[in-house]
């Protein structure tokens, strides 16, 4: 029962990462290396665990083989070799990091090395049974082959857990990138808000010198305008220079309505001294003609 039930667990483990894995929002470049050899490594250690298993209580009943039994672990052992087989040609990828490398190095020279050895015997002692009674046929105790296999098992392991190390730090590395871009991404709206907020309270500041200067136009331009006001021209820009041409052509206007009304006024005395003579000189000749008559 043990057997099939952590089958089951390993089996709905591998589906769960499978849809962890799936999720769109993670790098191919991540995901793709952690996935394949992740599945790799389940089907060749979850094959070897079962096989483990049998071997192990076939050894500890010290007893042979039956054909069923030897076919059955041929069949697992095929599903082993494919995937320890995929996991080798991982190593052939270009650009794969140090780690992995190593961790496949270590795989081959003890699952398909040292390992191997001990299988392959036990497997032609199970074949070859002839002991009988109390006689110990196999050259193994079932511990030691159960630790020898395991450690083997755990070289195989040891490749998914290189390739998830590199595909976490890669995975480190995008969300540190991420977290920088999002903290640029708010200086630049912080930046941006800042800028609109100074523009905005500039054009304010514009639209209300130019309003100023309106009114002060429509009063002159009205008759009844002061021409003693002047314009604030504090500031250098066109509203400025246009503050400065409207003080100096109402200086101006001033000058001449000045000139003009001192130049009417000389002309009105000017011609009340010459009514004054004509005035005179009509009374004269008034008094004149009567002296004559």
């Amino acid at each position: 029962e043990w057997i099939p039930l952590m089958s089951d667990f390993i089996s709905r483990t591998a589906r769960m990462r499978l849809q962890v894995f799936a999720d769109n929002t993670m790098p191919p470049d991540i995901t793709y290396p952690n996935l394949t050899t992740k599945h790799h490594s389940w089907l060749a250690s979850e094959f070897a665990g079962q096989e483990r298993a049998v071997i192990t209580a076939m050894i500890n009943s010290n007893r042979p083989a039956p054909a069923e039994t030897l076919q059955r672990l041929m069949a697992y052992r095929q599903t082993v070799d494919a995937n320890i087989e995929n996991l080798l040609f991982m190593r052939n990828v270009t650009g794969l990091p140090a780690s992995v490398v190593a961790a496949i190095d270590a795989m081959e020279a003890n699952f398909l090395g040292s390992f191997e050895e001990v299988r392959k015997k036990v497997y032609a002692e199970a074949a070859s049974f002839s002991g009988s009674g109390g006689d110990r046929h196999y050259s193994i105790a079932a511990t030691e082959w159960f630790d020898q296999s395991t450690e083997a098992i755990n070289s195989i392991l040891r490749v998914s857990e290189a390739f998830s190390a590199v595909g976490n730090q890669a995975a480190q590395e995008a969300a540190d990138i991420a977290y920088i871009q999002m903290i640029g991404y708010i200086i630049v709206f912080v930046f941006m808000l800042i800028m609109t907020t100074v523009a905005t309270l500039l054009l304010l500041r514009k639209l209300g010198a130019l309003d100023h200067l309106r009114q002060s136009m429509a009063e002159v331009a009205s008759g009844q305008g002061d021409l003693t006001r002047r314009l604030e021209a504090d500031t250098t820009d066109e509203i400025g220079q246009t503050s400065t041409a409207f003080n100096e052509f109402v200086a101006k206007l001033q000058q001449i309505i000045s000139e003009t009304r001192t130049v009417v006024n000389d002309l009105s005395q000017a011609a009340a001294k010459v009514m004054s003579h004509s005035q005179r000189i009509r009374e004269g000749s008034k008094v004149q003609s009567e002296m004559s008559s």
